[in-house]
């Protein structure tokens, strides 16, 4: 008989702790619930700064490609430029020197009082270098026909100028230039 009342009290006190363990449980799947939702929540921003990580690097790579292609773009208007500066100086003095040429060829003609015959000569000379320098000046004024001292530059951010109207189409270099 002892061992029934044992039996009993015991089994009264199991029945009475039963929803307690049953809360207890309840409360431990709502705990493992709400970190498993935390989990899910962190490995999907955990996913997205990948992804936004990814993104930046393609973005990045873009920004170094066109800052590639523009270094290439600045080196190829930089060495046209330093050829039409080459080709400007190389103008400029053969300009130069058939101007001389002519004005030199004017004064002799000038302070010499010579037969016909021979200022017919010298002149004949210097005629033909007027023509060249006629023709240079030609070939250095832009399309629109205006002459050379309205479109010769006085400095070197001039020819930068020079450089952005033929590029934007504005201007024919190579019809300007002559080969020298």
């Amino acid at each position: 008989m002892e061992e029934k009342e044992e039996l009993e009290l015991l089994c009264a006190q199991l029945k009475g702790d039963a929803p307690m363990y049953r809360q207890r449980n309840k409360q431990t799947l709502r705990q493992l619930e709400e970190v498993i939702r935390e989990r899910d929540k962190a490995l999907a921003s955990r996913a997205e700064q990948q992804e936004e990580a990814r993104l930046l690097l393609q973005e990045k790579d873009q920004y170094r490609e066109t800052v590639r292609q523009l270094t290439e773009q600045s080196d190829r208007l930089e060495l046209l430029l330093l050829s039409s500066q080459g080709e400007e100086l190389q103008l400029r003095t053969r300009l130069h020197r058939l101007t001389s040429n002519t004005h030199q060829g004017e004064r002799s003609s000038e302070e010499e009082e010579e037969p016909a015959e021979s200022t017919a000569k010298g002149s004949s000379g210097t005629s033909g270098d007027n023509e060249e320098a006629a023709a240079l000046q030609q070939h250095v004024s832009p399309v629109g026909g205006a002459t050379e001292s309205e479109h010769k530059p006085s400095t070197d951010a001039s020819w930068v100028s020079y450089l952005l109207v033929y590029l934007s189409g504005g201007f024919n270099l190579q019809k300007a230039s002559l080969v020298v």
